[in-house]
Formats: structure tokens, sequence, C-alpha cells
């Protein structure tokens, strides 16, 4: 597979997880777990500079973000 290719199915991974756990928990709870484990990721892969500059970057990015429609909204 392309690299590309492993994105693609990554994302579409992760959104299919989402929209199950979306049926089981309530969104503000799963966004913030799924925050809070993002970032232990990040921080386990990176230097300490590397990740300050990468959770400055997601601020400075945050208006950004679309937003997640969710179906009961």
């Amino acid at each position: 597979m392309t690299e590309e290719e492993i994105s693609k199915a990554a994302a579409e991974d992760v959104a299919e997880f989402i929209q199950k756990a979306l049926y089981q928990y309530e969104p503000m709870l799963l966004g913030s777990f799924m925050i809070i484990q993002g970032l232990a990721i990040f921080k386990s892969c990176l230097s300490k500079e590397d990740y300050n500059d990468f959770c400055k970057k997601v601020y400075d990015d945050r208006f950004r973000i679309k937003e997640y429609f969710l179906d009961d909204e």
C-alpha cells in the first residue's frame, strides 16, 4: 500500500470507530479521551521541543477545525 492508501484506510477506520463509539458514549466524554490519548501518542513519539511545537501548531490552527456533525443534532 502507498502512504496515501494507508492514510486513507487509517482515517476511515478512525471515523468508523468514532461513529460506533458515539452510540455508547456522550460526545464530550469520547472527544476528551480521544484528545488525551492522541496527545499521549504524540508525546511518546516526539522530542519535548517537537511536542511543544506540535501543541502550539494545534492551538494556532484551532479555528481551522471543522465541526463534527453528530447524528442526533
